[in-house]
């Protein structure tokens, strides 16, 4: 939930209005209530949070499956804070440091958002917030009488290897939450997550967030849980439903449908220019675009720059951490800006009032198609997405329907896409590329990084790269050759249209890259050899980010 920023006068204080008189609002402690009012800025509960702290406060361990945008970070730290609170006021003051709270999360933006959304009142309370990160040289007086640790579980469990004394301090745990859950599929946090539980007390509470299931890390915790409940809210749904314990058949809550998720399904050489039209027809609009690789990010990035010709500015944003910083606040202050985004760079940064989402790609696991939308409509905002898929990929929505229980509608903008219109875009993108050979090799590893990534998503059973129509999207990129490489080969390519342009005679901009490359044109063996090794290194780092 976005945050806003803290009110420093009395006098802003003192014009809030209080939070609404309701249950969840009288379980809370009298100052945790002034926190959410005054310096967080809010007036009402979501659902989320009404469930989740209601359970919590009575004992129960939730595992919560929830949109992102719907509140799950407050609807874990508030039962945190109120839980940690009353067991010291019941407690005699200790010097000896121990730590009373600890929240895993995947990754070091999500370390820093949390952070600094209990920063606050963590200190008023009486406790010391320690946030560890790679990178970052862990200090003993870090750690002081009643902490609250947020971390990654692999920083974690290598302070827990390093340093014994974190053991004894962990004695004290009243409660372990762990956000994004589904997010740790990756073989090595589930390897650090078990060697983390296994040093935790048995009698705490636990808390388990994700916005879609997470089996494998439920596996891991659940003998570890105690009178626990499963607590799910989808977008469109007026249900939190417990599946697993019979507490309540179910629970009635309302839950607002803020987000319109819509898909387009084209032509492949329409894929483009349906991108551009949508973001076109929202000129006034925030937008995050998803690709399935770094190398899709560059090159798109260019070709919209192309396209729009400076009436947008246009950010990338992929597994590269340059200036992530920068770029993240500069999109957060803009009203129009168009952000082209990995995976990896979309999950767990903190991305305001994005109005809409744009899947140009599918993404690697089917579960992360939720994380995308989430971006949007956060909050009681309005939000839009759209996905766009290829005519060999229309059977992907009624998939999302029946495994993810995503609903998607049909949006109106294919009936803008003409073969005249995605022709335009291609020769423009051609003028290009045939001008400078930077363009033209950017576009060539995108097109293939696309295709590697393609091979290792998680639908192969509605989406299967040799399904497609590979000379179709070529003709999308703009491409002046189809690469010649392994995915390309076995396909048929009767629908490329090429341009026939001798791609030889293209030059770099970079006067010395130009003349290297002149050189090299001596010894044309010398050059195949060095292109494709050039090549594979260039996608094996493209799939780094994937």
């Amino acid at each position: 939930m976005p945050v806003k920023s803290p009110k420093s006068t009395s006098k802003t204080a003192s014009t809030k209005k209080s939070v609404p008189k309701d249950e969840t609002s009288d379980l809370l402690l009298p100052e945790i209530r002034k926190f959410v009012n005054e310096t967080l800025g809010f007036n009402s509960f979501t659902p989320v949070q009404k469930c989740a702290i209601k359970y919590f406060l009575n004992n129960y361990d939730c595992i919560v499956q929830a949109p992102t945008g719907s509140g799950k970070t407050l609807a874990y730290l508030l039962p945190l804070l109120q839980i940690l609170t009353t067991k010291c006021k019941s407690e005699k003051d200790d010097e000896k440091a121990k730590i009373s709270g600890l929240i895993l999360v995947p990754g070091k933006e999500l370390v820093k958002q949390v952070s600094t959304i209990i920063k606050p009142i963590v200190k008023e309370l009486g406790f010391n917030l320690v946030f560890l990160v790679h990178g970052q040289k862990e200090e003993q007086k870090k750690f002081q009488k009643n902490c609250i640790v947020i971390t990654t579980p692999l920083r974690f469990a290598n302070l827990i290897e390093t340093h014994q004394e974190v053991k004894t301090m962990l004695k004290s745990l009243e409660m372990l939450v762990i956000d994004e859950a589904d997010r740790f599929i990756d073989a090595d946090f589930k390897d650090a997550t078990t060697k983390i539980l296994g040093v935790l007390p048995k009698q705490r509470r636990t808390g388990l967030f994700s916005a879609t299931q997470a089996k494998e890390v439920e596996d891991l915790v659940k003998f570890g849980l105690r009178n626990p409940v499963r607590l799910e809210v989808t977008g469109d749904s007026n249900t939190v439903v417990d599946k697993k314990v019979d507490i309540e058949d179910e629970k009635k809550i309302v839950t607002p449908s803020t987000l319109t998720n819509t898909y387009a399904v084209v032509d492949p050489s329409h894929k483009v220019l349906c991108l551009f039209k949508y973001l076109q027809d929202r000129k006034d609009k925030k937008i995050l675009v998803f690709f399935s690789s770094r190398f899709g990010v560059l090159y798109f990035s260019r070709v919209l720059k192309l396209l729009f010709s400076g009436s947008r500015e246009i950010l990338s944003l992929h597994g590269r951490k340059f200036n992530r910083g920068n770029l993240i606040s500069k999109f957060n202050k803009s009203k129009n800006n168009i952000l082209l985004a990995t995976d990896i760079a979309g999950r767990g940064l903190d991305l305001e009032h994005v109005d809409s989402i744009v899947q140009f790609d599918i993404p690697k696991h089917t579960s992360w198609f939720i994380h995308r939308i989430g971006r949007a409509g956060r909050n009681g905002e309005a939000g839009e997405s759209i996905a766009i898929f290829t005519k060999q990929e229309e059977a992907y929505p009624e998939f999302l329907s029946k495994h993810e229980k995503i609903e998607l509608k049909e949006n109106s903008i294919i009936k803008k896409l003409t073969e005249d219109g995605a022709e335009k875009i291609r020769k423009k993108i051609i003028k290009q590329a045939s001008t400078e050979r930077e363009f033209l090799e950017l576009g060539s590893v995108a097109f293939v990084a696309m295709l590697n990534a393609y091979l290792s998503h998680d639908s192969q059973i509605v989406a299967k790269l040799w399904d497609q129509d590979i000379g179709g999207l070529a003709n999308a990129y703009g491409l002046l050759r189809i690469p010649k490489c392994n995915e390309t080969r076995k396909f048929d390519l009767a629908s490329f249209k090429n341009p026939e342009i001798e791609t030889k005679n293209i030059p770099y901009k970079d006067i010395q890259k130009e003349t290297e490359r002149q050189e090299k044109l001596q010894n044309p063996q010398k050059l195949t050899k060095e292109k494709k090794m050039a090549l594979k290194d260039e996608l094996d780092s493209a799939m780094d980010d994937i």
